[in-house]
C-alpha cells in the first residue's frame, strides 16, 4: 500500500509500505471536469494538512497512491478499496461544490454531487469515522450510526453503467471477472447471472451489511 506524507521541507513524499501499515487518514472526493482538476493539488494539500492537525503523519489519496495506467494494479486496488477505507482512522470527504462563504451552504451541502455518485457509497459505509469538509476546508459534519442508510445505495450515478457494479465490488471482498453490463434498466443483470451466489439485488446486499451498525451522517451546524 502506498501512503503520502510531508517531508521536512513540506513537499509530498510517496512511500510504499509492506506488512504492518501505520495509522493513516483517507480522502474521499468526486472527480470534476478537466477544467476543475487545477484544484486537485488543493485537495491533496487539504488532506495532508488536516491529517497533521488531527495527529496523523500518513494519508491516502487515490490519484497519487494508485497507478491507474497499470490495469493489474487497478484491479487489485478496486478489490482492496473497501478494506483501505475500512482500516483508515478517519475519512475526510472533500465537497468541492460546497462553500461556507455561501449563505445557503446548508442546502448546497444536502445537494452535493458527492451524495449522488456510485463510487462514494463504499467510502461512506466502510470507515468508522467520516467527516465532511467544504471546499474552503471547514468541517461540516460527520457520520453517525443509524438505520437510515439503505437509501444511499439507490439513485447513485456513475459515468459508465458497469461502474455501478465495480464501485461496489470491493465491499463484497471477492475478485470478479470483468464483463459488460447490458441494459440500462437492469444494470445488475449480468452481475447476478455471473455471480449466482449473490442476492437478487445489490440493494439487499448493502442492506445486509448496513443492519450490523448502519452508518449515517449528521452535521455539526445544521
Amino acid at each position: 500500500m502506498r501512503l503520502l506524507s510531508f517531508d521536512d521541507e513540506g513537499g509530498l513524499r510517496l512511500t510504499e509500505l509492506y506488512g504492518e501499515i501505520p495509522p493513516y487518514v483517507i480522502l474521499s472526493h468526486t472527480w470534476g471536469n478537466d477544467s476543475d482538476e487545477v484544484t486537485y493539488r488543493d485537495k491533496i494539500q487539504f488532506c495532508g494538512k488536516q491529517a497533521l492537525k488531527d495527529g496523523y503523519t500518513y494519508f491516502w489519496v487515490d490519484t497519487c497512491c494508485i497507478d491507474k495506467s497499470d490495469s493489474a494494479e487497478l484491479q487489485v486496488a478496486i478489490n482492496s478499496m473497501f478494506r483501505w477505507y475500512q482500516r483508515s482512522r478517519r475519512c475526510y470527504v472533500y465537497l468541492r461544490d460546497v462553500s461556507t462563504n455561501d449563505e445557503d451552504w446548508e442546502d448546497t451541502f444536502r445537494r452535493s454531487r458527492w451524495f449522488t455518485r456510485g463510487w462514494t457509497l463504499q467510502e461512506l459505509i466502510a470507515p468508522s469515522s467520516v467527516e465532511f469538509f467544504s471546499s474552503d476546508g471547514q468541517r461540516l459534519g460527520y457520520k453517525k450510526f443509524a438505520h437510515e442508510l439503505l437509501s444511499w445505495a439507490t439513485g447513485r450515478q456513475t459515468k459508465r453503467e458497469e461502474d455501478k457494479v465495480y464501485s461496489l465490488q470491493g465491499m463484497f471482498m471477492s475478485f470478479y471477472r470483468c464483463f459488460t453490463v447490458k441494459g440500462k434498466n437492469q444494470p445488475f443483470g449480468g452481475f447476478e447471472r455471473k455471480l449466482p451466489k449473490l442476492p437478487l439485488t445489490i440493494e439487499q446486499e448493502v442492506l445486509n451489511k448496513i443492519l450490523f451498525g448502519s452508518p449515517n451522517w449528521i452535521t455539526y451546524r445544521l
